[in-house]
């Protein structure tokens, strides 16, 4: 075997990076292994095993936190690991605590299935993980969808009640139209970078955020660079519930369980942060003369618009999502 594809099998083979998100991953499965094992009796004992994987990660997220990883890229370019990435890491499972507390609390209250609920809590929680520590477009949009379809199933999770089956299906439109909005902006962002030939002639190709943020340093004029840029940023803001795309959030909220509304307030949004800030600092950071009048006027807008349309709000979970 050659001395190329040697260094390529090992690029690929950097495991113990997402050691995290490996143990989130495995604990979710065996939550539905332990539902299947175990009498229907016992498993209302099931989710301390989501909270005990997700303690233990937090653990050693804490004592790691420092990790040898930290400004190392993993699996050929697909994450980089940075301390903002570490710092949000540890959130999202802090975060995901929070929500299985929340849920120790309202599921008991329903007939609706808990183990199920809690397993898709933690391959979300992995998932944003992940995501804050994407450096490819294709690992970006993988772990977005990822998440995106968990919340799909989370939103609409009380199928008994029509108002949370409305939530659902309005969350289930709209995230898909986000979806294909980012997705046609990472083709056209492909189409204007292309393949490029980098050191050592490995071919690299436009879905690497180092190689688009270095073809439009070079070419910042490039129509279907900004134009593709413009429209992933759009899909992050359908994300985020960022002014003019926020038209699904008050509904959403109101209709979602409590726990998953707490969830999409405080989780889901700081993962759309997380991906907007390394877009706007880093891979689109050449087109600051366009992006930074977008993005101003995206911030005041929702601050306007948000805050007045709290204003005539009597349910509490409209209020948050307008005036968050």
């Amino acid at each position: 075997m050659s001395t190329e594809l040697l260094q390529a099998a090992a690029a690929s083979n950097q495991w113990a990076a997402i050691f995290p998100e490996l143990i989130l991953a495995c604990a979710a499965l065996g939550l539905l292994v332990l539902e299947i094992v175990l009498p229907k009796s016992q498993h209302r004992h099931i989710p301390v095993a989501a909270v005990l994987a997700l303690a233990a990660v937090l653990v050693g997220l804490v004592i790691n936190f420092d990790s040898a990883w930290l400004g190392e890229a993993t699996f050929s370019g697909l994450l980089r690991h940075t301390l903002a990435g570490q710092i949000a890491r540890v959130f999202f499972v802090v975060s995901a605590l929070g929500v299985c507390f929340i849920a120790s609390l309202v599921l008991p209250r329903s007939k609706m299935p808990r183990v199920e609920f809690y397993h898709v809590i933690l391959v979300v929680t992995a998932a944003m993980m992940l995501l804050a520590q994407s450096a490819h477009f294709g690992m970006l949009f993988v772990a977005l969808e990822t998440i995106t379809i968990g919340f799909y199933i989370l939103v609409s999770y009380f199928r008994n009640n029509p108002l949370t089956l409305e939530a659902g299906l309005k969350y289930l439109v709209l995230g898909a139209l986000s979806s294909a909005i980012m997705l046609f902006g990472i083709v056209l962002v492909y189409g204007a970078v292309g393949r490029v030939e980098g050191a050592n002639g490995a071919v690299l190709t436009g879905f690497s955020f180092d190689v688009v943020r270095d073809f439009l340093a070079a070419n910042p004029d490039n129509l279907l660079g900004l134009v593709g840029a413009v429209l992933v940023l759009s899909g992050v803001a359908f994300k985020i519930g960022a002014f003019p795309f926020q038209i699904w959030i008050p509904d959403v909220y109101q209709g979602a369980p409590t726990p998953v509304t707490a969830f999409l307030a405080v989780a889901s949004k700081a993962a759309g942060f997380a991906v907007l800030l390394t877009l706007v600092l880093n891979v689109f950071a050449p087109l600051k003369g366009v992006l930074v009048p977008l993005l101003s006027t995206l911030a005041a807008g929702s601050l306007i618009f948000g805050n007045v349309s709290a204003l005539t709000q009597r349910n509490a979970k409209r209020l948050m999502g307008l005036s968050g």
